[in-house]
C-alpha cells in the first residue's frame, strides 16, 4: 500500500466525508467458481473487521486494467472500506494480455451476486450477515468499460442479476457498441459518475468516458475530468505499474510516448479521484444529501483552481 494512501484517508476524514463511525480492514483473497461460464474468479475481498452485530454494508466491486493488477488500486479499498463498505477487486486476469472488458463485466457481474448469496447461507464466508442490498461497479481503463457492461443483462448475460445502484467507470475505454449500449440504458435507476483525465492518451476522454457520459440515459449523472491528469495516474505508484504503463503509452495516442513530467503528481490525481468517489458513493449507495454536497464543492474549488473540469446532471436523483 502507497505511503500517500494513509494521508488521504486522514485528509477525507478532516473533510468531513467519513462517518462517525470507522472500521478496521478484513481481507480474503482466492478464487470462486462461476457455473454458468465454468471459470474461476479471482478476488481480493476487504470488508469492516470490527462491525457490531446487525450492521450491514453495501458492496462495491472493481475491474482493474489491461495488463494490470489487482494489487494496484490499494487507495480503492483503503478509501471506503473503513468507512463501512464491502470491496471486491476482480484478481483473475493479472498482466494477462487476453483480458477484455466483457470478461471483466461478467466477473463483476458474478462477484456482486456470489457475494450477495454466500453472505447469506454461508455462515463461514467473510461477510455473512453483512451485505445490504445497495452496490455499485467501478473499474479503470478496461475494467472501467467492464464495470458499465456489467449493468446490463443483455450484454453480459441474463444468468447475472447486474444489480448495481451506481456506476463509476475511471478512464475508461472500449470500441465495441456494447458500451453505448450499457450507457444509453442506464436510465433513472443507474447513478454514474464518469473520471477521466484531461491529459489521458490512452484512453482520451473525448473519445470515451465523455461521449458515453454525453449520450448516456442516466438522470444523475457527474463528469469529472482532472487537469493534467494520465492514464496511469489511476493506478498506485510502483515499478510494474510504471513499466506497463510506458508500454500502453508508447502503443497508444501518446504524442512522442511517454511523458511523466507532463502530468501532475500520481499521489495528488489518486487524492483527487478519491475526493469524488467517496462523497459520490455516500451519496448514491447510502441516500446521504450531504455526500452530494461534498462532492459539488470539491468540484467547484478544483474547477476554480483549475485542477478539474467538471459537468453535473441532478434532475432527477433520487435521495
Amino acid at each position: 500500500m502507497a505511503s500517500g494512501c494513509l494521508m488521504l484517508i486522514l485528509l477525507l476524514f478532516l473533510s468531513g466525508v467519513a462517518s462517525e463511525q470507522t472500521y478496521s480492514v478484513g481481507k480474503f483473497s482466492g478464487r470462486w467458481l462461476d457455473p454458468f461460464r465454468e471459470v474461476e474468479v479471482g478476488v481480493l475481498l476487504y470488508y469492516p473487521n470490527n462491525a457490531t452485530s446487525g450492521s450491514t454494508f453495501p458492496v462495491v466491486v472493481f475491474g482493474p486494467g489491461f495488463l494490470q493488477s489487482d494489487t494496484f488500486y490499494d487507495y480503492v479499498w483503503v478509501s471506503l472500506v473503513p468507512l463501512g463498505y464491502v470491496v471486491a477487486i476482480d484478481g483473475t486476469y493479472n498482466y494477462d494480455p487476453m483480458y477484455d472488458p466483457m470478461r471483466s463485466g461478467r466477473d463483476l457481474a458474478f462477484l456482486l451476486d456470489y457475494i450477495r448469496n454466500q453472505s447469506l447461507a454461508d455462515p463461514k464466508f467473510p461477510t455473512y450477515g453483512m451485505i445490504n442490498d445497495k452496490a455499485a461497479t467501478m473499474g479503470h481503463s478496461f475494467g472501467a468499460a467492464g464495470c458499465m457492461l456489467s449493468t446490463d443483462r443483455d450484454i453480459v448475460g441474463h444468468e447475472y442479476s447486474c444489480d448495481f445502484d451506481s456506476v463509476v467507470p475511471i478512464s475508461p475505454c472500449r470500441w465495441q457498441d456494447d458500451t453505448e449500449h450499457a450507457a444509453l440504458n442506464f436510465g433513472n435507476h443507474t447513478k454514474f459518475l464518469a473520471i477521466s483525465a484531461t491529459t489521458d492518451c490512452v484512453c482520451p476522454p473525448d473519445l470515451f468516458s465523455r461521449h458515453w457520459y454525453n449520450i448516456s440515459t442516466a438522470t444523475c449523472r457527474v463528469f469529472a475530468d482532472i487537469v493534467h491528469g494520465a492514464h496511469c495516474g489511476f493506478e498506485e505508484p510502483n515499478t510494474e505499474s510504471d513499466v506497463l504503463c510506458r508500454v500502453l503509452e508508447d502503443f497508444s495516442w501518446c504524442p512522442g510516448g511517454y511523458k511523466p513530467i507532463d502530468y501532475i503528481p500520481r499521489d495528488q490525481q489518486l487524492w483527487m479521484t478519491a475526493s469524488y468517489f467517496v462523497p459520490w458513493l455516500d451519496f448514491a449507495l447510502r441516500g446521504n444529501a450531504a455526500g452530494w454536497t461534498t462532492l459539488l464543492a470539491q468540484l467547484q474549488q478544483d474547477a476554480a483552481s483549475k485542477k478539474a473540469l467538471y459537468e453535473a446532471d441532478m434532475s432527477q436523483c433520487q435521495m
